[in-house]
């Protein structure tokens, strides 16, 4: 371990800066991870990609990888490496590439359209470029529509100097995609669609980019390099793979020798804690203490070596002992007076580690709704997910779509908390199945006092939604139904599960398979849309969820007696002895005919918005009921079912409503139940797909 020296008086500890130069200049205190510079070499690959939770000092470590192969700062190697374990044992490859630092950070917020954000990428890479061009004097023509041929343009300039090497350092890949998929999935999986089916001229600013290193590192590029390297960092694999260039490198993120760059280790927080000048001798030891207590126990996807500190919460502590005198005051005087950890949780917790309140949302917003789960089941302290999920493409699909047979959908879960730092490995080990087999696992949870902070927006986001299915097998009402509905049909399932079919028709063309599906994929999944959605949500949550001691049997599209009677769903409550019946019945809302309406005019687009669930922003006059809704006349080309309008009068949604209840009194018939309540009929809809009826009856089977 090594430590950089201060210029005069005393240390300065780094708190938001991310520049390994600005850092060396100033004197300013830095733990020596430049060991691991040397480890990454040795994997010999000519891209490697490593994420890692959000603020665990990525773009730093980025930065120190800039600073020791740019031969631009050949002349200043030991000015900024002296006294560091890379400096006293440089490789052969210090100071000798070409390099082009892409921040890609600098991205539009989450109410960023797809365009936007790829034009923001374009522009953040371009701007990089011709930074690139300013620096080492090379001139090269700059795309401002493509920035991916202004990358291949800097690599062929590249190759017509002296020395032919060029390092491209990508920092936070994904954060504009992180931002889109999380605050507006539907939209971010129609992009990922789009993608698929684009070619290459339309494809993304990203998915091109990794293109072009691809084609320069494989030289069907036909740029004559000596040698080109490529180092990716980000917070989740899920934008690698949605883009399908998951394994355009090397994927090091598990890998152990690496494990200790992005933390601290004991030795290297009592060298800070010594370097502090503003702690006391006698109390050194109990401020280190504290720091373990709350910042401590972290691992990366390792069981082996010590555990680690949080680096950017240490180096923000220390920062604040040197420059606040209220805090350092706080800090001492508790220490002093033995209080106990209630009293620091206030002064050590630190808002930029709190969960993305993004993440949280689309937790349980849209995966709660595909893979219910309550808290204590993926941040307990009993987690764990097989080793070999985090080292495969994680799309984000695998958050939309009910996991295979095979796959705990709770593993999943843990996967995306972990890869944003609400969970953290704590170890690693052979566990038996009930099979009797043994499965490389991870054991998950929130290992410190800050993590178990980190994760509270969750905990409560999840306290509020409630168990609406155990409140509906007790009390069933058309309110209840409404809201159960609606929470999967607005979920972009359906969207994911068109993208999943896209994907592997695509694999199958690429294998040499017949890629054809049996007729329109898109629209048979439409017409299932929303039966899917619903059988979905209600197996996931009898499999993950179903555990208040209220046992449940759900089955779908269940055949009654004499086989002719299909009823779209069926939950049987064993304790009780009941059932409640579902005809499901969709209508797209393009197949409503709104010039027949007779409506306000300025009431049409609040109505189509109410019928496609957008109900937050739409208000209505008193005189909008749901008799209006009913009326809805249906255009003479769409047919439910086949049927004809009625004595030659238009078809309306009402009738939809009717038919639905005539359904519910035959299968109640068949099932020789004892009605207790009659049919119910929701509007609504999920994307820009329907508006649908849902219709139940409850009763006890005899």
């Amino acid at each position: 371990m090594r430590l950089s020296l201060p210029r005069e008086g005393s240390w300065k500890f780094p708190h938001s800066s991310s520049s390994f130069v600005d850092i060396r200049r100033t004197g300013t205190f830095f733990v020596d991870k430049t060991e691991y510079i040397a480890e990454l070499e040795a994997q010999n690959a000519q891209h490697i990609v490593i994420v890692r939770p959000p603020r665990t000092g990525k773009t730093l470590f980025c930065s120190m990888m800039a600073a020791y192969y740019d031969i631009a700062r050949a002349d200043d190697f030991d000015n900024y490496f002296n006294g560091l374990e890379v400096g006293d044992n440089p490789t052969e490859s210090h100071s000798s590439y070409y390099v082009l630092f892409l921040h890609l950070d600098d991205m539009p917020g989450d109410d960023a359209k797809a365009e936007e954000m790829n034009d923001a990428t374009h522009a953040v890479i371009n701007l990089a470029c011709v930074d690139f061009q300013e620096r080492y004097g090379m001139d090269f023509t700059i795309d401002r529509q493509h920035s991916d041929v202004t990358v291949a343009n800097l690599a062929k300039a590249v190759a017509a100097q002296v020395n032919k090497r060029l390092y491209v350092i990508v920092d936070e890949y994904d954060r504009g995609p992180n931002s889109m998929m999380l605050a507006s999935p539907i939209a971010y999986m129609r992009e990922v669609q789009r993608q698929l089916r684009a070619k290459s001229s339309l494809s993304s600013a990203l998915r091109r980019l990794y293109s072009t290193f691809k084609r320069i590192g494989d030289g069907s590029a036909q740029v004559d390099l000596e040698k080109f390297r490529t180092f990716t960092t980000g917070i989740t694999p899920l934008a690698l793979a949605d883009a399908s260039i998951f394994n355009v490198g090397l994927y090091v993120t598990i890998l152990p020798e690496i494990a200790g760059a992005f933390g601290f280790h004991d030795g290297e927080v009592m060298e800070a804690i010594h370097a502090a000048n503003s702690i006391p001798k006698a109390q050194q030891q109990n401020v280190f203490n504290l720091l373990r207590r709350f910042y401590n126990n972290l691992r990366f996807y390792t069981s082996s070596g010590p555990t680690l500190f949080h680096p950017m919460l240490t180096m923000s502590f220390f920062n604040r002992m040197q420059s606040s005198s209220s805090f350092r005051e706080v800090i001492l005087r508790g220490l002093a007076d033995g209080e106990d950890d209630d009293y620091f949780a206030s002064y050590m917790d630190n808002y930029n580690v709190t969960a993305s309140q993004s993440a949280v949302n689309f937790l349980v917003k849209h995966a709660l709704a595909v893979i219910p789960f309550i808290f204590d089941e993926v941040c307990g302290a009993d987690g764990t997910a097989r080793v070999s999920l985090f080292n495969k493409p994680f799309s984000f699909q695998d958050l939309l779509l009910p996991p295979p047979d095979d796959v705990d959908g709770l593993e999943q879960v843990r996967l995306f908390l972990t890869y944003y730092g609400i969970l953290y490995c704590t170890d690693r080990m052979l566990v038996r199945q009930a099979n009797g087999s043994r499965v490389d696992m991870f054991m998950l949870s929130s290992s410190n006092k800050v993590g178990q902070m980190a994760s509270f927006p969750l905990r409560r986001a999840l306290s509020a939604t409630g168990d609406q299915v155990v409140n509906l097998l007790r009390a069933p009402t058309p309110a209840l139904v409404r809201a159960i509905f609606q929470s999967f049909v607005s979920a972009p399932t359906l969207v994911a599960a068109q993208v999943r079919e896209e994907q592997e028709r695509q694999q199958r063309n690429a294998d040499g398979k017949v890629g054809r599906v049996t007729g329109s994929t898109e629209r048979n999944l439409n017409e299932a849309g929303f039966q899917f959605g619903a059988r979905v949500f209600f197996q996931s949550w009898v499999r993950y969820a179903g555990r208040c001691n209220t046992h449940v049997r759900v089955e779908a599209q269940t055949t009654v007696q004499d086989g002719k009677c299909r009823c779209d769903l069926v939950l049987h409550q064993l304790s009780s002895n009941e059932v409640i019946l579902f005809e499901l019945k969709r209508i797209q809302v393009s197949c409503i005919d709104y010039t027949e309406f007779k409506i306000d005019r300025g009431m049409k687009t609040p109505l189509k918005e109410h019928l496609k669930f957008a109900t937050s922003n739409t208000t209505f006059s008193t005189q909008f009921s749901d008799d209006t809704i009913l009326d809805l006349p249906l255009k003479d080309s769409y047919l439910l079912n086949g049927k004809t309008c009625p004595d030659g009068k238009r078809y309306h949604v009402r009738d939809v409503a009717s038919d639905a209840s005539a359904a519910l009194k035959r299968y109640e018939r068949n099932f020789s139940l004892s009605a207790t309540g009659g049919a119910t009929v929701v509007a609504g809809g999920a994307s820009a797909a329907a508006e649908a009826g849902v219709g139940g009856r409850r009763g006890g089977q005899q």
